[in-house]
C-alpha cells in the first residue's frame, strides 16, 4: 500500500493499494505528482492532493528502485528503473507463487513531463 499523510495532524489523506507489497521508492515533486512503481512492471504517477491516479504505464519487469525527477533545457523529466530479480524476487516468489515466472529485466526509462 502507498498511504499519503498530513504530517502535520497524522491523518491519512489518501490510499493506494496494490496487488502485492510495494518495493519501490516514491519520488513526490514541487508540481504535485507522486511516482512509485509497482512488483508487476507498472510505473505510476498520483495526483499528490488526492491519490488519483494519473498516468500508468508498464515497463515489462518489476520495481523496486527509486524514480528521480531532472530538468534539462527548462524540461522536467522522470527516470524510472525497472528489473525484477535477485533475493527480492525469489523471496517474493515464495510468497506470492504467480511471481515466481515474473520477467526480469534491467532497464531505465525517461518520460518527459507535459509542459504547462
Amino acid at each position: 500500500m502507498l498511504e499519503a499523510l498530513d504530517v502535520q495532524t497524522g491523518e491519512i489523506r489518501w490510499q493506494y493499494r496494490s496487488k502485492y507489497p510495494m518495493m519501490a521508492s516514491v519520488l513526490a515533486t514541487g508540481g504535485g505528482l507522486v511516482l512509485t512503481g509497482d512488483v508487476e512492471g507498472n510505473a505510476l504517477a498520483f495526483d499528490a492532493a488526492n491519490g488519483a491516479v494519473l498516468w500508468t504505464f508498464n515497463t515489462g519487469s518489476g520495481h523496486r528502485g527509486s524514480p528521480i525527477t531532472y530538468a534539462l533545457g527548462g524540461k522536467q523529466y522522470i527516470a524510472v528503473p525497472s528489473g525484477w530479480g535477485g533475493v527480492a524476487a525469489r523471496g517474493f516468489s515464495r510468497t506470492f507463487p504467480a511471481l515466481a515466472d515474473a520477467p526480469g529485466g534491467s532497464k531505465l526509462f525517461v518520460f518527459g513531463l507535459p509542459e504547462e
